[in-house]
């Protein structure tokens, strides 16, 4: 599982993934699709939450999903806290 977001939408063509982790020993690699199959799939997506709180704070999931943003750890040298 990849904590992340993926908006705004990519524009349609080749889309590359790009994944690198020196802490652990993983290299840079590479993987490509067509942006198609993503645009597709949104089109079938449901809204879960609204996109704004009443407070007007931009809602992510990683607001509804605490300590689980990549940004845990990042440069901490451990591996992000994935799963239930």
């Amino acid at each position: 599982m990849v904590a992340g977001q993926g908006w705004p939408l990519p524009p349609a063509g080749p889309l590359e993934f790009v994944c690198e982790w020196p802490a652990f020993g993983i290299a840079e690699s590479r993987a490509g699709i067509d942006a198609r199959l993503i645009l597709d799939a949104a089109r079938h997506s449901v809204r879960l939450w609204p996109e704004t709180a009443a407070d007007g704070e931009i809602l992510t999931a990683s607001r509804h999903l605490p300590g689980r943003g990549i940004e845990d750890a990042a440069g901490a040298g451990r591996a992000p806290a994935w799963g239930p």
